[in-house]
């Protein structure tokens, strides 16, 4: 989509463009609009109208692309807005882009100019939120400062970012990466969008246990004999299996003769012949029954926070099962000279490669080891030597097995925690023996050392470049309990041995503690005009000097690129100096623990609350496609979206724009956007 000033050749200046790439233009030319698609192998219809709106069929999903030119005029601005936002409001799958001459955020403004949170913003914001759009590139580039619209005016360059893509949530993952070109033939830039909508290649999966045949008596009953026979020797899991396949075959048979049942009665009442309503109602219930399971079990595929009783098997749920998926599939990756690979072997190769270096062994000096340790003072009394070492007892599997999470995934043998829980009278001593036999051999099962790699999009940077990725390794459950079962007798012990200035993992302490500690710290240094330096470290890649006892006798490696340095009171860097150091150096603030600090702190309050309410409101705007109750509404308020303000109230103050717009949204959400039938006072009162 192309929208602008100048007229140019699109094809001229695109045409080095790869043939596996999809390309959305975004940029100048003479209020025309062109979709730029390689001949690429997929299902996909585009139809241009004249109201500048395409619709996209691609793989079978409608796509609604929209290119836009907003007036200078802020006035007009506002009434455009205002147009947009009627125009899109029955629209799903929404890409927009254009030239909105609205900047989003401070960030989009450079030289003198200022962001202003004026009526076009405020009407902006309004469609993002209606449609669950977001600036996709400044959340893959959340302190990046590029500008698409620059212009020298009396001698002064004026830049701002004012021309983007706001693109639904849920069509994310098919945007391989956006960026920025500069051109000669306009004052704004191209902004340049590669969509990758190819289907992916289906591996041949995991098995994973069907929670819902725990509550089969005849299932329960059989795997409680194989366990009980298998004692005695080798385990099988044939018949274990077996089982499961047929009671899900015999359950599809049952919900499609339901349904054959339903279409014949109203087949017959369509045709003028009596029938029994009662029977058509109890067919109804039944098959409402099935559909209930359905849905529990799209809940759990797609991690859904939450979920209440009047939730039926709608849309919701469905698209958010679809989106998870695909939103996990890799389509390509860069190599390490920057070309892409697209197919699944070349892929999986560059995964392999990637992750084998990082979970190998990494040499430690032992020397160094030595000298690091002789820094260490505290040790381990004999009572808690004793019981550390101490043989697992049953007392202690129980409460292992009952901490555990409960609808979780499983690792490579499918079992679920459900399943040891169901079944832990069987499995007790069978756990019990396997644990001293681990402890004897002082190794652990071969399936225990297995684990299953997914790899989760950080939601920052290009998909296709394999370090925004974020490796969760999926264990078994047998292995979890017997580190739940070590996890609790540290727990008792690291208070004793650990710094009180380490607050993380250590029962009684709190780690908003140390947000506070280094906001005062900060404050002192600034008030009595001292020299100081505030070092944050992301531990990942290797580092040198400082760090180099540390890194020799651990392994540790420290990220130069995510680790900052912040100059208070009288301290500073030279240009030299910063070239020595290599880290990032932060003007005024830098963010520690999810929470921004910095020398200001009215302002680092008003970044820390804007950017949690920005969140909560796409939240609620999801949560409102849902066909909740009002009590259902109230139940989210309450236990999903106030609970992520805990946190920050402890550790920083709550300003008054912010109580007022939390307190807004709560309403709004609670009556749907609506009229509000009962009053405020009522609503916060006891029951």
């Amino acid at each position: 989509m192309a929208t602008g000033e100048h007229s140019i050749d699109i094809d001229d200046e695109y045409s080095t463009l790869d043939d596996d790439e999809e390309v959305i233009v975004e940029g100048a030319s003479s209020y025309t609009e062109s979709l730029v698609c390689s001949d690429v192998e997929l299902n996909t219809d585009c139809k241009i109208n004249d109201s500048g709106k395409e619709k996209c069929l691609v793989n079978d999903t409608l796509v609604n692309f929209v290119s836009l030119y907003a007036p200078n005029v802020v006035s007009d601005r506002g009434n455009f807005f205002d147009f947009v936002i009627d125009y899109t409001k029955d629209l799903d799958n929404l890409i927009i882009g254009g030239d909105f001459n609205t900047s989003l955020s401070v960030l989009d403004r450079g030289s003198k100019s200022c962001h202003m949170n004026d009526e076009p913003y405020r009407k902006l914001t309004k469609l993002m939120d209606d449609n669950n759009l977001y600036d996709i590139w400044r959340a893959r580039n959340p302190d990046c400062r590029i500008f698409s619209w620059k212009r020298i005016s009396e001698g002064k360059l004026q830049q701002s970012r004012i021309d983007y893509f706001l693109v639904s949530r849920n069509m994310s993952s098919f945007v391989q990466s956006l960026y920025y070109n500069v051109t000669s033939m306009s004052d704004h830039s191209f902004v340049i969008m590669n969509l990758n909508c190819t289907c992916i290649e289906r591996g041949p999966g995991l098995w994973v246990l069907n929670n819902t045949l725990l509550f089969n008596e005849e299932y329960v009953q059989r795997v409680k004999d194989i366990i009980s026979q298998e004692k005695e020797s080798e385990l099988f899991h044939r018949d274990f299996l077996i089982l499961s396949s047929d009671l899900a075959k015999q359950n599809k048979r049952e919900y499609y003769k339901l349904e054959r049942q339903i279409n014949n009665l109203c087949e017959k009442a369509a045709s003028g012949i009596v029938i029994d309503i009662a029977k058509l109602e109890s067919l109804k219930l039944e098959l409402s029954n099935f559909e209930i399971i359905k849905c529990k079990g799209a809940v759990l595929r797609a991690k859904a926070i939450w979920a209440v009783e009047s939730d039926k098997n709608t849309k919701y749920f469905l698209n958010l099962d679809k989106y998870k998926q695909e939103s996990n599939a890799i389509k390509e990756l860069l190599n390490k000279n920057g070309d892409t690979v697209s197919d699944t072997e070349g892929i999986l190769e560059l995964q392999h490669s990637f992750f084998s270096d990082l979970y190998s062994c990494v040499t430690t000096d032992e020397n160094k080891m030595s000298d690091l340790l002789n820094y260490v003072t505290k040790t381990v009394n004999e009572d808690d030597n004793t019981m550390c070492n101490d043989d697992v007892t049953e007392d202690e599997l129980c409460k292992a097995i009952n901490q555990l999470s409960k609808n979780k995934s499983p690792g490579s043998d499918g079992l679920t925690v459900e399943f040891y829980c169901k079944f832990y009278s069987e499995l007790k001593y069978v756990l019990l023996k396997l644990f001293d036999a681990i402890e004897e051999e002082g190794i652990l099962s071969r399936s225990m050392k297995c684990g299953i790699i997914s790899l989760v999009y950080k939601k920052k940077g290009e998909r296709n470049f394999w370090k925004n990725y974020r490796p969760i390794s999926l264990l078994q459950v047998d292995y979890k309990i017997l580190e739940r079962i070590m996890s609790n007798r540290l727990k008792s012990v690291l208070p004793k041995i650990i710094s009180e200035d380490q607050t993380c993992c250590v029962i009684g302490r709190d780690i908003s503690n140390n947000i506070s500690n280094v906001r005062d710290i900060m404050e002192l240094v600034e008030r009595d005009d001292l020299q100081g330096y505030f070092l944050k470290l992301d531990q990942a890649n290797a580092f040198d000097r400082e760090f180099d006892l540390y890194s020799k006798a651990t392994g540790a490696k420290i990220n130069r690129q995510n680790s900052e340095i912040l100059c208070l009171g009288t301290g500073t860097l030279s240009v030299v100096e910063k070239d020595h150091i290599g880290l990032k150096v932060c003007e005024d603030y830098f963010q520690l623990l999810e929470v921004f600090i910095g020398k200001n702190r009215k302002m680092c309050d008003e970044m820390n609350w804007k950017n949690k309410i920005v969140k909560i409101k796409s939240l609620l705007n999801i949560w409102l496609l849902r066909r909740l109750t009002i009590h259902g509404r109230v139940s989210v308020i309450n236990s999903l979206m106030l609970s992520r303000f805990w946190y920050a109230l402890f550790v920083t103050a709550l300003p008054e724009w912010a109580y007022i717009e939390i307190k807004r949204l709560c309403l709004n959400f609670i009556w749907k956007n609506r009229c509000h039938l009962v009053k405020y006072n009522c609503i916060v009162d006891d029951k």
